[in-house]
């Protein structure tokens, strides 16, 4: 019951709309670079594979040094990569 009463607050569908429209934007952005860096660019997928690997780490760090500098005051901060 108390998931129900979460899910029907209007500012909590407000959020989780922003959030998944975010997301999806996000992803969508990403794999048009990504064929247009393939495709006209010339790059291979391996480099482009290799670039996820590092970037991939670098999101987990700025993930909880954001966490660590909005302990105090949530939402302040928001490092994206």
């Amino acid at each position: 019951m108390i998931f129900w009463d979460i899910i029907k607050n209007r500012n909590i569908q407000f959020y989780i709309f922003v959030i998944v429209m975010s997301k999806a934007a996000l992803s969508i952005e990403a794999n048009v670079g990504q064929v247009y860096m393939t495709n006209e660019l010339g790059f291979s997928r391996e480099n482009l594979s290799m670039i996820q690997v590092i970037s991939a780490p670098c999101e987990i760090i700025f993930t909880v040094l954001s966490s660590y500098l909005s302990s105090s005051r949530p939402f302040r901060f928001q490092f994206f990569t």
